[in-house]
């Protein structure tokens, strides 16, 4: 993800009316960040670690959003202007639960973490009061895949030649990944 936005933060320098690049940009950093806070809560040792890192984790996420709705509108042309902008409204009421409600936006309280083991490896469960604020979080992701498979049905519909084959395959890569995120996180 890093070089990914590295690479388009440079094409946007050398060409700044390519917006698209420097969205593109915006959100591969943000998920690299998401990929980087996601290993250390799973490998916190305190309650108080974990849910810090947690906490931080909403705000590259809410970074994501700002940046993929506008870099499928400037690239592709397609994707439903309400579906966008509400996708990115729930993520913001959830960012905002996140530093007003409970300790963050998945959780009133973490009361323990509990050691198990995924794939092998050892990490931390937490246990504790789901936030029922959390709500939103979820339905931004339900909103963004939605913003996403109607970027690709206008895709279908408006864009013949071999172009939206490319299209079509990153925004339902994109789909899937944030649907698998999302029913991890769940």
């Amino acid at each position: 993800c890093l070089a990914l936005a590295g690479v388009h933060l440079l094409v946007w320098l050398r060409r700044r009316e390519a917006l698209e690049h420097l969205s593109l940009a915006v959100a591969a950093f943000a998920v690299a960040a998401l990929g980087m806070l996601e290993p250390l809560a799973l490998q916190a040792r305190t309650v108080d670690e974990y849910v810090l890192l947690l906490r931080w984790y909403h705000v590259p996420a809410m970074v994501f959003f700002l940046a993929i709705v506008p870099f499928v509108r400037l690239r592709y042309g397609v994707g439903s202007v309400a579906l966008g902008v509400a996708a990115i409204t729930l993520r913001l009421v959830s960012l905002v639960a996140n530093f007003s409600t409970g300790v963050n936006a998945n959780f009133l309280q973490v009361d323990a973490l509990a050691p198990t083991s995924w794939l092998g490896v050892a990490v931390v469960a937490p246990r504790g009061t789901p936030n029922p604020w959390m709500a939103f979080g979820t339905l931004s992701l339900l909103v963004l895949v939605l913003f996403l498979l109607h970027a690709v049905w206008e895709i279908w519909r408006r864009k013949p030649g071999p172009d939206r084959w490319q299209a079509s395959a990153t925004l339902l890569s994109a789909a899937a990944s944030i649907l698998s995120a999302g029913v991890w996180v769940v």
